[in-house]
């Protein structure tokens, strides 16, 4: 069961890969921009947040999904390198569709990728706490 586990979060993650290169290098993509009165002008960011989140999101299960608990923050470093990676070149070959990258948008995606990184690994050291502070019967100890 496993290896079908690690077989999914690998493909899930390969597949979200595309979609997000698909969504950023998308030709005429201005021509869906909101009307200039939309009343917050930040969406694309929130767009690059939620795509980069979620791209470090599935990182993480990718990694829990094989013999670790917990990613090693090694294997989180090499996760953030490669986004910094990827997102620069996603923003450099946009250029090739007549898109404009911005550099505003690569620290975004860079930023994201290491806060649900951070929060991820945050999340996991508590819930090892309280797992290791359980009683045998399972109910958590109060202090």
């Amino acid at each position: 069961m496993p290896a079908d586990r690690a077989r999914i979060a690998r493909l899930t993650l390969a597949c979200y890969w595309v979609l997000i290169f698909v969504g950023t290098h998308w030709p005429d993509v201005h021509r869906y921009k909101r009307h200039p009165t939309w009343p917050f002008p930040g969406f694309g960011y929130v767009v690059h947040v939620v795509m980069y989140g979620g791209w470090a999101a599935m990182w993480w299960w990718v990694l829990r999904s094989g013999s670790r608990t917990v990613p090693r923050s090694e294997d989180l470093t090499k996760v953030w390198m490669v986004g910094l990676t990827y997102a620069a070149f996603d923003e450099l070959s946009q250029y090739l569709v007549g898109r404009t990258g911005k550099l505003s948008d690569l620290l975004t995606d860079v930023a994201a990728v290491a806060l649900v990184l951070l929060v991820l690994r945050l999340w996991a050291g508590r819930a090892r706490k309280l797992e290791r502070r359980s009683v045998p019967g399972g109910s958590a100890r109060v202090s």
